[in-house]
């Protein structure tokens, strides 16, 4: 859908006047919560048309732009949709529960769901590299020597496929002569996350915010076993997180999904945590943001509302390259995460 109306220019208020449908029922159908109708499917086909989009008389019209982008792109069929990401957050918070209160899930998952999305992303950018120089050993290489050319470098022990096992590391000696080798999965995510901050010095606090080593009355705090399956889960083929493959504000869906489903499953309104995303973007569009413009949330928690701002300018002026001005304050450290534009490719 997005796809559809970014081909055509129009604004979402503008593609609802063409369908007939309001605003929110638009916004609705990008956010993947409805899906379109009979009646409203037929048109939008015949929008698809006008932009010069194939998308096949049977093709899924609600969930964003990811499956007409994936088709122009090139990208696999069997990406994710919002609901099969939601999944597979809950199979992953399932895959830990009773180790953990419901609400410190998210302090474990979240870390890893980042972890997950920036190397996959670090993989699209050194594809990209491969592209240009003509061979992956050659990207690989040119990235060691200039990080400036990636949104984030990471160091090969943080990246999926030797997390995941399916890549081998070589772990160096440390002063002693001895293996800096990790004994388990949790000591390997701890020494992960902290080469990735020690790399990215932007992302100190937001990717290591737990020990997943941590151990009380000696006893790990999370059993690796535990941990284990929970990389399984997010090393999926469908789950992928890379540049193609998601919306740019996934991360904060993710967080506000979690946050969602704990606030249910103890009985809490979930709207006590969290802005619901198609309030976010009302807001976001009825304060009509302009490139170059300074916005304040001065209770941001995870920069939700923020991030739905410049997506909105950025739907309103797509020629603009100057970027919103957003700053953010948050009591509560473990909601924050960084509103950068490298975070929103």
């Amino acid at each position: 859908m997005r796809a559809i109306r970014s081909a055509l220019d129009l604004t979402q208020e503008q593609l609802a006047d063409r369908l007939g449908v309001s605003f929110a029922t638009v916004n609705r159908w990008e956010g993947g919560a409805n899906k379109p109708q009979k009646a409203a499917r037929e048109t939008i086909l015949t929008l698809a048309a006008e932009a010069g989009i194939d998308v096949g008389a049977d093709a899924e019209v609600s969930d964003g732009a990811a499956d007409i982008t994936r088709r122009r792109r090139g990208a696999p069929a069997g990406a994710p949709s919002t609901k099969s990401m939601e999944q597979m957050l809950w199979d992953a918070a399932c895959s830990i529960r009773g180790e953990k209160d419901a609400p410190k899930f998210k302090d474990y998952l979240l870390p890893l769901l980042f972890l997950k999305r920036l190397s996959d992303v670090f993989d699209d950018e050194i594809t990209r590299l491969s592209e240009e120089y003509g061979d992956l050993q050659t990207a690989l290489e040119i990235a060691e020597s200039d990080h400036s050319l990636l949104r984030f470098y990471m160091p090969p022990e943080a990246r999926w496929a030797v997390i995941s096992g399916r890549d081998n590391f070589e772990w160096p000696l440390d002063k002693d002569g001895k293996s800096t080798r990790p004994k388990d999965i949790g000591e390997h995510l701890t020494k992960a996350v902290r080469a990735v901050v020690k790399q990215n010095p932007d992302l100190a606090g937001v990717i290591d915010v737990v020990d997943f080593a941590a151990e009380r009355n000696g006893e790990r705090d999370v059993n690796p076993a535990k941990l284990r399956l929970v990389v399984e889960t997010f090393s999926g083929p469908r789950y992928r997180l890379g540049l193609a493959d998601v919306q740019p504000d996934f991360l904060g869906r993710a967080y506000e999904y979690l946050l969602r489903k704990f606030a249910e499953g103890s009985g809490q309104s979930a709207g006590e945590f969290f802005t619901p995303t198609e309030v976010g973007f009302l807001m976001a569009h009825i304060m009509r943001p302009r490139p170059g413009e300074e916005c304040h949330d001065y209770a941001c928690g995870s920069a939700g509302l923020l991030v739905k701002l410049q997506l909105v300018a950025r739907e309103l002026d797509p020629t603009s390259k100057v970027p919103l001005k957003l700053y953010g304050q948050e009591l509560q450290a473990e909601s924050c995460r960084s509103p950068d534009e490298r975070d929103h490719p």
